[in-house]
């Protein structure tokens, strides 16, 4: 048998978009789920509010929801910003794809940096370098002991020794990226033909 490596010039990253489309599916209801619990009792009862604030389901929803959506954020910037790189230097593909992307870009208000607009690779690239990142949390019915995410992220970070803000809208962004994404991927191609039929 011959040397494998010799059979893998030219090998780039392999980004799988069903792994792409299940992170954005899981970091939506990461935030549609964190109010339902209580959205689901009489906040005024004490005996409701106390027993699902001792509700495992609800210990586990505060225990877990920021940091898996923000662990989330970061796979799906790490796989996007690599779809990216990769289109944007294919030779077949990165005229048709740059067209796609700025019309993505067009239709997409994701949030802010700084005064501008992010773009969906800025966004990756706020995830991955952020220094800091903060989800934004809403009362439940106006209390000050309920809390439900927004889909709101907020990020900070350095270029040099200037700091950076940015405000990550989390659906736009998620809806963004699977528009994005759809570039390359033959089974919402397909997908699309069938509801045009």
């Amino acid at each position: 048998m011959s040397n494998p490596y010799w059979t893998t010039e030219g090998q780039s990253h392999q980004v799988s978009l069903d792994e792409i489309e299940l992170l954005c599916f899981w970091a939506l209801n990461i935030v549609g789920a964190s109010g339902v619990l209580p959205g689901q009792i009489d906040l005024d009862d004490e005996d409701d509010a106390k027993e699902c604030r001792s509700s495992k389901l609800y210990q586990l929803s505060q225990r877990f929801s920021e940091a898996r959506l923000l662990d989330h954020l970061l796979k799906i910037a790490i796989l996007v910003r690599t779809f990216d790189d990769l289109l944007r230097s294919s030779e077949n593909k990165k005229e048709a794809y740059e067209k796609h992307r700025n019309a993505v870009g067009d239709n997409h208000y994701i949030g802010s940096l700084d005064e501008s607009d992010l773009t969906i690779r800025e966004a990756c690239n706020k995830i991955i370098h952020a220094s800091e990142l903060r989800a934004v949390y809403d009362r439940i019915d106006d209390r000050d002991d309920w809390w439900q995410l927004t889909s709101e992220v907020e990020l900070k970070g350095l270029i040099g020794n200037s700091e950076w803000n940015a405000v990550l809208h989390v659906f736009e962004f998620l809806e963004g990226v699977l528009e994005l994404v759809s570039f390359d991927n033959p089974a919402q191609k397909t997908k699309r033909r069938k509801k045009s039929s």
